[in-house]
């Protein structure tokens, strides 16, 4: 599933990724609560004002605690376990473009460029 939205990111204007970020991340919350028999009755924007906000608030936190940041040990523990759970089921193409997907969709919710990484705003 999340392959097919990857798959499709690689193809979409960069005009048009922030809104394709908002939109796939609408959809997977959307379809986690209804796997989870949990579903929320919010608006879209809703959903994704709530996610910029946990993003910006996980951004504050980290910045505030560096202290309290995995380690490059503890990161590569955490790549080892995805790598040989999901991973597996998972081709090199798809692992990559999951990524980039990923890497982008928390960028996007953190308040910054998707592609860049730069923050967003004025000037």
């Amino acid at each position: 599933m999340w392959d097919k939205y990857a798959k499709d990111y690689g193809a979409v204007p960069p005009d048009k990724r922030e809104e394709y970020l908002e939109n796939t991340y609408v959809e997977f919350t959307k379809m986690m609560e209804d796997l989870s028999g949990q579903h929320r009755e919010m608006s879209d924007a809703d959903r994704i004002n709530e996610g910029k906000a946990q993003g910006q608030k996980d951004m504050k936190w980290a910045k505030e605690h560096p202290d309290k940041l995995p380690d490059g040990e503890a990161m590569g523990r955490v790549a080892a376990v995805l790598n040989n759970s999901v991973g597996t089921h998972a081709t090199p193409e798809q692992r990559a473009r999951g990524q980039l997907m990923m890497r982008d969709m928390v960028r996007e919710f953190r308040g910054q460029d998707p592609t860049t990484g730069k923050p967003k705003g004025p000037g």
